[in-house]
């Protein structure tokens, strides 16, 4: 699947998806995921144009936890093997 963006005079983008026709061992499998895929497809542009427009809200940004703290998982100087002794 390859995505293509070209950019419209009017300021706008259009985007196309290419799908390459599938392999033989591929195509019952394409089949019958491809309607899904198509119909996931066309409503998560859906929404996506909405949310250009202003007419959606976009989803709010949780922040993610700070770390945890390493409880000396990294070493910070090498080891020294015993059989190297």
């Amino acid at each position: 699947m390859t995505r293509a963006l070209q950019d419209r005079p009017n300021g706008t983008t259009h985007l196309e998806m290419r799908v390459a026709k599938p392999k033989p061992k591929d195509k019952d499998f394409v089949d019958r995921i491809g309607a899904k895929f198509a119909e996931d497809l066309t409503k998560a542009i859906g929404n996506l144009r909405l949310m250009l427009e202003g007419q959606q809200t976009p989803i709010a940004v949780i922040d993610e936890p700070p770390p945890m703290p390493s409880n000396e998982r990294f070493l910070a100087a090498p080891v020294k093997s015993s059989a190297a002794r």
